[in-house]
């Protein structure tokens, strides 16, 4: 078997067999790209992970600079050997996490696993050092790292705010400074998180981290560029902010003319700062930094076996995570800082019973204590309870007589948990979930369940089967299969 393996087919190009490393990665990171914003947004600092996400094929192509490479059994031990561990934390993640692996992109967290394996594949452990780029930037395509940065986001408005307030003030005494609001008479100028988005820092820190691989080892010139980059794309944002604010607080006469003028400065200029803050530091990087770029290894690969189960793994991976190009998931940022909304409130109660029964006009909803809500359900003949709550009651539940209990992964990627109950000589199902909600700018993270009779008509579903019929491969019931889908239309 494993002369069978390391039997070679061919021998290729350095450039061809890099490409096909690289192709690989960017296989596997299709329903990514497709689920991604290519663009990093000034309200939603997460969005800075396409930069990342951009970075790891063209890091993976600079493989190109290796110059010895040795694979041996161990490597096709090893590669196989991470690739069944990433398939396992794949599965037992997607139930752990529910909605939020998709959310918090938490695939991406685990993605380096995998990359162990392709990189075994074909250079071998002995050049895994050699990676430590990709592997570290792709750990970076998750926002869960930093979003405690990003959480500081508005200290770090305060501190803009401030700086572009003293400027002011030395045109006139008169201007004052209430938090991040600048103001002038009745004209006020408020500097808020949109203005100065940590994303686009973060993306410009990790886009030429990455960039820099393509240059000879200076990691003193490199570090140098860097901090001038992140320091440019300051004083650019900070001229900007200036520039709106003393057309708002100084432009009397003409300030409702000229505010649409303002406001196409405050939305695209974020965006050509960024970009300008790039193109000069690549300038700098060639003179007066003097960056040589490193030179690809001249010599021939041998293609064999590998690449095929490379390439298997890849189609396996973007098989399994499909689903991430159309799962409609929330911004983290915002999942952090959610709301617990007032379900007392007649206004906010309506609006969650309406979202969470598909805007049904059959239903009824009454507040109940401790800010949850009851909710009556009818649908094809059939009547339905859901309870929201932010407290989890599951294991009172489960203190009770309970029969049967599963887990699915549904087609949003929500994970639902089904208990079939015995109360007074009656059967009833149980469905728990945990989802967020959105009403209007605010999200919130709401436990939901889901109570309806065991003899109700019968009804088929989008389940999830592969990761569903995985994780419960010791403990299959069909019969609760069919009983979830019967809710299919309020899940």
């Amino acid at each position: 078997m494993i002369r069978l393996i390391s039997a070679d087919l061919m021998k290729i190009d350095n450039l061809l067999y890099s490409s096909l490393f690289a192709l690989i990665v960017l296989i596997t990171l299709i329903p990514v790209f497709i689920s991604t914003p290519f663009y990093i947004s000034d309200i939603d600092g997460t969005t800075y992970v396409i930069i990342p996400l951009l970075l790891l094929p063209f890091l993976a192509f600079l493989s190109i600079f290796i110059e010895k490479v040795k694979i041996d059994k161990l490597d096709y031990m090893l590669s196989f050997l991470f690739f069944a561990f990433y398939i396992i934390i794949l599965f037992i993640s997607r139930f752990y996490f529910s909605f939020l692996f998709f959310s918090y992109k938490i695939y991406m967290l685990i993605y380096p696993i995998f990359l162990f394996s392709i990189i075994f594949l074909f250079y071998g452990r002995r050049n895994i050092n050699k990676f430590k780029t990709l592997i570290i930037i792709s750990l970076f395509a998750s926002p869960m790292l930093l979003l405690y940065v990003l959480a500081l986001n508005p200290d770090f408005a305060y501190i803009n705010s401030i700086i572009v307030f003293d400027l002011l003030h030395l045109s006139n005494s008169n201007v004052n400074l209430n938090n991040t609001s600048i103001s002038l008479g009745n004209n006020t100028a408020d500097i808020g998180i949109s203005c100065v988005n940590l994303g686009f820092f973060i993306a410009l820190f990790l886009f030429f981290i990455g960039i820099f691989e393509v240059f000879n080892e200076d990691r003193l010139k490199k570090l140098y560029l860097v901090i001038i980059a992140i320091v440019i794309l300051f004083l650019l944002n900070l001229f900007r902010l200036y520039l709106i604010a003393y057309g708002v607080l100084f432009d009397y006469e003409n300030i409702s003319n000229n505010i649409s003028n303002i406001l196409l400065v405050h939305e695209y200029f974020g965006q050509i700062i960024f970009y300008l803050s790039i193109i000069i530091v690549l300038i700098l990087s060639f003179k007066p930094f003097h960056l040589k770029f490193k030179t690809a290894a001249k010599r021939k690969f041998e293609l064999n076996r590998a690449f095929v189960f490379g390439l298997i793994f890849s189609l396996i991976i973007l098989i399994f995570n499909i689903d991430i190009a159309y799962v409609n998931s929330f911004s983290s940022i915002y999942l952090l800082n959610y709301t617990i909304f007032n379900l007392s409130n007649k206004n906010i109660a309506y609006d969650v019973a309406s979202l969470l029964t598909n805007h049904s006009l059959f239903f009824e909803y009454a507040p109940l204590a401790n800010n949850s809500l009851l909710i009556n359900y009818r649908n094809d003949n059939n009547s339905y309870l859901l309870y929201i709550s932010y407290t989890n009651l599951l294991s009172n539940f489960e203190s009770s007589n309970k029969l049967l209990s599963s887990s699915y992964i549904y087609y949003n990627g929500t994970l639902f948990n089904v208990l079939s109950l015995s109360s007074y000589n009656k059967t009833y199902n149980l469905v728990y979930y945990r989802r967020p909600i959105r009403i209007g700018y605010r999200t919130s993270i709401v436990d939901i369940y889901l109570i309806y009779p065991f003899n109700s008509t019968n009804a088929t579903c989008n389940i999830n089967y592969l990761y569903t019929y995985a994780f419960n491969l010791f403990k299959p019931n069909t019969t609760l299969i069919k009983q979830f889908c019967i809710a299919k239309d309020v899940v």
